[in-house]
């Protein structure tokens, strides 16, 4: 494949490849890159002490160790970087890494306004460099198939779009191990840790959001008022988006429904399978009945398919993340689109912003 919108391709020379943020999320990008992403060079940067020693060790992989992402970018030539940082310092790091001739891989949410994805987007353009977001559900197998069988027509053109969201930490305990950590500082709090997930499910079902509505409020599941829940509308060309988020549910529900014209596609993202229920206009009392046994069946059958998958090694945790990360890599190589487009991105960032980070926002 050759060279596509100006970006260079790297081929199958070995790649130096930058990782800045070495906490809990940075385990997988790593060992993807070292078992999946063809010759890499690896360097792991963090400013807690230690941090990157440990990262190497638990993942196995030998590395260069920097404790100071400007050290590393003047002592390195970088061809990639993967910036796994709280999202307020991802912006200056991506423009950093963009600046030094680098790829950028970078963790969600990519930046906190559609203005600083845009302002990314244009360096990323002008360097002729790859910028993607992790956007991981969307490279989630189950996901994928939904997207697939949307496309060609399945169920007909989508109309609506839910998804309900649920976290809860392991034993009842508050989120993140308290307000210590960095996700309670952050503009729009822990909620924006999660909002991009089901945003990037509606956007890539229904397309650009036209308009979004919001509520949230605090369920006391975390300390103080630090708000737990949130209710999202998004209109788009093609029909109406919804999301829950729930910090108090648990996380063993985690659920999203295309509704088309012609049927319906069921997506359980904790048992991550996918059905498709097909119908025609009105149906009678008998198959109206039996039409929910021959879902929750299915559902049944593929939960036990993705077990299997699950007990013979086939399926690891974290697929969407390993997925993406490969086929970013793929993508500088060969010169290919990102795994995850601009239009998504963006799409994500004015959900994100008009939901939780615009001026004057208030819990209701």
């Amino acid at each position: 494949m050759g060279e596509r919108a100006g970006v260079r391709a790297e081929g199958g020379r070995l790649l130096r490849v930058g990782v800045i943020g070495c906490g809990q999320i940075a385990a997988t990008h790593v060992s993807t890159l070292a078992k999946r992403c063809g010759p890499v060079e690896l360097h792991l940067c963090d400013v807690v002490p230690d941090a990157a020693a440990r990262l190497a060790a638990r993942t196995g992989v030998a590395a260069g160790l920097h404790d100071d992402p400007e050290r590393m970018f003047g002592e390195q030539d970088l061809d990639v970087v993967l910036v796994l940082t709280p999202p307020p310092t991802h912006h200056p790091l991506v423009l950093r890494a963009l600046a030094a001739g680098a790829h950028v891989l970078v963790e969600k949410p990519m930046a906190l306004t559609p203005e600083e994805h845009e302002e990314l987007f244009a360096a990323a353009d002008a360097a002729a460099r790859l910028l993607c977001v992790d956007h991981s559900m969307l490279l989630m197998p189950c996901v994928v198939e939904a997207l697939e069988r949307v496309a060609v027509g399945e169920v007909g053109r989508p109309l609506a779009f839910h998804c309900f969201y649920g976290h809860a930490e392991a034993g009842g305990a508050i989120p993140y191990g308290g307000p210590g950590h960095w996700a309670y500082r952050m503009p729009g709090g822990v909620l924006l840790n999660h909002l991009s997930h089901p945003a990037s499910l509606l956007v890539a079902f229904l397309g650009a959001p036209e308009e979004v509505l919001a509520l949230r409020s605090a369920r006391n599941v975390m300390p103080g008022d630090v708000p737990d829940s949130l209710q999202v509308a998004v209109g788009t060309a093609a029909g109406y988006g919804s999301i829950s988020i729930s910090m108090s549910h648990g996380n063993h529900l985690r659920q999203a429904t295309v509704y088309g014209e012609r049927g319906t596609v069921f997506l359980d993202l904790t048992r991550q399978t996918t059905v498709v229920s097909r119908h025609q206009g009105p149906i009678g009392l008998v198959p109206k009945m039996l039409g929910g046994v021959g879902v929750g069946l299915a559902q049944a059958g593929r939960t036990v398919e993705v077990g299997a998958r699950v007990a013979t090694g086939r399926l690891k945790r974290e697929p969407g993340v390993r997925a993406l990360v490969e086929r970013y890599f793929a993508a500088v190589r060969e010169g290919g689109p990102p795994p995850v487009s601009r239009e998504n991105a963006l799409g994500v960032a004015r959900i994100q912003y008009e939901a939780l980070l615009a001026p004057g926002l208030a819990a209701r």
